[in-house]
């Protein structure tokens, strides 16, 4: 359990590493085609509901999926 925590801790800093270093840009039109894929997706077309978080700056934008959905 340890050896997973510790594991998951590095791959955290990591993944925190290489966002640090993307252009404000890039990580816009990142999140711009997740957004789109999620989107045109035939289980978010089909979906009742749906579940959706608030990012924080180094996420994923996610304020055009819940437009969409409420829209």
């Amino acid at each position: 359990m340890a050896d997973a925590f510790l594991k998951k801790k590095v791959l955290r800093k990591e993944v925190k590493s290489i966002l640090s270093r993307l252009s404000s840009e890039e990580k816009a039109r990142q999140s711009e085609s997740v957004c789109l894929k999620l989107m045109s997706s035939v289980e978010y077309q089909n979906a009742q509901s749906i579940s959706i978080y608030l990012n924080m700056p180094d996420e994923i934008q996610t304020l055009r999926i819940l437009k969409h959905a409420l829209g």
